[in-house]
């Protein structure tokens, strides 16, 4: 069986710390730019149009899913839910002994929420997004760093899981 060095308190702590930082930092950056270039004003294209750039407010979740509930049940689920959800994340890893890509996989996921829960907070339950790329007739949604982030942590942490998997059989 495989074991998996793992850190110290003092080391999970600052990796989670100055990850999350980043991560917040990076994203309230972008979205300031965004604010102040891209509001009022058509999308700026890159790449035969592949990237865009394109100012939205996103009162929901990915793809604006839950956009259209009623504002007190978005706040309950996407400002109190998260919240709680995050805060668990962090006393996760402070609690558990985990390896050096865990934390980070970690600190992207609950940056990047952290991030997003700071618009909610500040923009009236909405996030700001304003990057989209097309591929043919494939378009993804418009979304920002923070959800970067996000989906980065979670995709380390799949591969992470699934690795230790077929090493454990």
């Amino acid at each position: 069986m495989h074991k998996t060095a793992t850190m110290n308190l003092f080391t999970r702590l600052a990796v989670l710390s100055i990850s999350i930082l980043c991560c917040i930092g990076c994203d309230q950056s972008t979205k300031m730019v965004a604010q102040s270039h891209l509001r009022g004003h058509s999308s700026i294209s890159y790449f035969d149009s592949t990237f865009n750039f394109v100012y939205a407010e996103n009162a929901g979740t990915m793809l604006g899913i839950g956009s259209n509930l009623p504002e007190g049940i978005r706040f309950l689920f996407f400002v109190l839910f998260v919240g709680i959800l995050l805060v668990a994340a962090i006393a996760f890893v402070l609690v558990k002994p985990l390896s050096i890509v865990t934390v980070f996989a970690i600190a992207l996921v609950v940056g990047g929420g952290i991030s997003n829960l700071i618009d909610r907070l500040i923009h009236d339950c909405s996030v700001i997004d304003f990057m989209l790329i097309k591929i043919g007739s494939l378009e993804s949604g418009i979304f920002n760093v923070a959800d970067l982030a996000i989906i980065f942590g979670t995709s380390l942490l799949c591969l992470k899981f699934i690795r230790s998997k077929g090493k454990n059989t």
